[in-house]
């Protein structure tokens, strides 16, 4: 397995919150108030663990033009680190 495979599944399972998440943006596209509000989180919670998982790739924004309303998904290597997670 490679490398940075690894460190992303450490990450993933280092997190609950880190974890809901991107099983809920596992087959949604949301922004961080949607986030938030699905998974019965703070705000500031929410948006604090998007920039760490963008960081890592395992997130990214659709639309980085626009200051309200950005759109989060789920990248490959989210959805890869997050399948390992859960075995």
């Amino acid at each position: 397995m490679e490398e940075e495979l690894i460190e992303v599944i450490s990450i993933v399972q280092s997190s609950e919150n880190i974890e809901k998440i991107l099983n809920y943006l596992e087959n949604r596209i949301k922004t961080p108030t949607k986030i938030a509000k699905a998974l019965n989180l703070s705000q500031a919670n929410v948006s604090r663990t998007l920039k760490k998982l963008m960081k890592y790739g395992l997130v990214e924004i659709l639309n980085p033009s626009v200051k309200v309303g950005r759109l989060y998904t789920i990248t490959d290597l989210g959805k890869k680190a997050l399948y390992y997670a859960k075995k």
